[in-house]
C-alpha cells in the first residue's frame, strides 16, 4: 500500500481532543500513524530514544525524583488515501520501556477508519530494583482488524507493576502476556477487560513466573460478551522451587449478554515450592434478572438497565488502578467505548 507522508497527516480535531496529545498531562507524547512518527502531535526529551528507519520506539526512563515520568504512546492506523482505496496492510510496532524509578505509561491503539489490516505489536518492560510502573494498553481498532499483541515484563527486586489491558472488539485479537518476577519482593497487579460483540474473537494467554522468594502476583480478567463474540483466557502461573513464600492469585469473571456468545477460561498452576499461597477461580454468568427487574420497574428502559449493570460489573477493574495519569486516561477511553449492550 502507498503510504502518506506523516508530515502531511493531520490528526482529526475530534480525535485529538479525545486522545489529548497536546493537553493530556504527559511528559512525553509519541504519536504514530501506521508505524511512522507524527512529529506535529509528538513531544519528548532525552529520556525517549527513537530508533529511526524501523518501527521501533525505545523509552529509557531515568531517575527523576518522586514525581513519576508520564508517557503517552498513541498508535493510529488507517488508510487516508481516499475513499476508493481500501487495500489491507500490516504494521509492526515495537516499544521498550526501561524504568529505573517511577513511570506512568498509557499505550493507545486506535483505527481511524474501517479497513482490514494487521497489527503486530510487542511491548517490553524492564523494571530496575525498587522501580514502580503504572501501565495501561488499549485496543479499539474496528471490526475487521487483526491484532497480534505481546507484552513482556521483567521485574527486579522490590519493583512493582500495576497494569491494565483493555480490548474493545476487533475481528481477532491475540494477547500474549508474560511476566517474570525475577527477584525477591517483586510484585505485579494485572487487570484485563474485554468488551466484545458481533463476530469478535479475542484470546488472551498469560504466563506469570514467580522465580524468586516473596514475590506476589494478582490477576483479574473480566469480559463482557455480546451477540456471537468469543473470548478465551488461559492463565498459567508458575512458582519455581526456590520461590518460597510467594503469593499468587488469579480470577477470571465473564458476563454473557447473549445466548450466542461463548467464553472459555482455563487456569493452570505449576507449583514447585511448598511454602506458598496460590489461588485461582473462574465464573461465567449472565445479568441478574432480579436486578434488571428492579431497574425496569422504576422506569429504566431494559436496554439502559442492561448497560447500567454491565458498566457496574466492569467498574472494579478500573478502580484497581492507582489514581493518577493512567487511570484518568483509561477512564476517559472506557467511558467513550464501553457499555456492553
Amino acid at each position: 500500500m502507498d503510504t502518506m507522508l506523516t508530515s502531511k497527516f493531520s490528526l482529526p480535531a475530534e480525535l485529538d481532543s479525545f486522545i489529548g496529545t497536546d493537553q493530556c498531562g504527559a511528559d512525553a507524547v509519541m504519536c504514530f500513524y501506521n508505524g511512522e512518527l507524527v512529529p506535529q502531535n509528538s513531544h519528548f526529551d532525552e529520556r525517549v530514544q527513537l530508533q529511526t528507519n524501523t518501527l521501533f520506539a525505545q523509552l529509557d526512563v531515568r531517575p527523576g525524583g518522586e514525581k513519576p515520568f508520564r508517557v503517552s504512546v498513541v498508535e493510529l492506523y488507517g488508510n487516508q488515501l481516499g475513499a476508493q482505496r481500501q487495500e489491507p496492510f500490516a504494521v509492526s510496532c515495537r516499544h521498550h520501556y526501561h524504568i529505573q524509578n517511577k513511570a506512568e505509561i498509557i499505550e493507545t491503539h486506535i483505527a481511524l477508519n474501517e479497513i482490514a489490516f494487521t497489527i503486530d505489536n510487542a511491548s517490553s518492560f524492564e523494571l530496575d530494583e525498587g522501580a514502580t510502573a503504572d501501565y495501561a494498553q488499549t485496543y479499539w481498532v474496528g471490526d475487521v482488524a487483526t491484532v497480534n499483541n505481546k507484552v513482556q515484563s521483567r521485574l527486579r527486586a522490590n519493583s512493582q507493576m500495576n497494569g491494565l489491558m483493555l480490548n474493545v472488539g476487533s475481528e481477532q485479537i491475540r494477547n500474549n502476556l508474560n511476566v517474570d518476577l525475577a527477584a525477591q519482593g517483586a510484585k505485579a497487579r494485572l487487570q484485563a477487560l474485554v468488551l466484545a460483540t458481533n463476530e469478535h474473537q479475542i484470546e488472551t494467554v498469560s504466563h506469570i513466573r514467580h522465580l524468586a522468594p516473596e514475590t506476589k502476583s494478582e490477576q483479574l480478567v473480566k469480559s463482557v460478551i455480546n451477540k456471537s463474540a468469543r473470548f478465551s483466557f488461559t492463565g498459567h502461573i508458575e512458582i519455581a522451587k526456590k520461590a518460597q513464600k510467594s503469593d499468587a492469585s488469579q480470577l477470571s469473571q465473564n458476563l454473557l449478554l447473549s445466548r450466542e456468545g461463548t467464553v472459555k477460561t482455563e487456569p493452570q498452576l505449576d507449583v514447585g515450592a511448598d511454602d506458598v499461597k496460590a489461588t485461582h477461580g473462574a465464573t461465567v454468568g449472565q445479568l441478574d434478572e432480579s436486578q434488571l427487574f428492579y431497574l425496569t420497574s422504576r422506569g429504566v428502559p431494559r436496554a439502559d438497565a442492561r448497560n447500567i449493570l454491565a458498566l457496574a460489573y466492569q467498574r472494579d477493574v478500573l478502580e484497581r488502578l492507582n489514581r493518577g495519569f493512567v487511570r484518568n486516561h483509561i477512564e476517559k477511553i472506557h467511558a467513550r467505548f464501553a457499555g456492553g449492550g
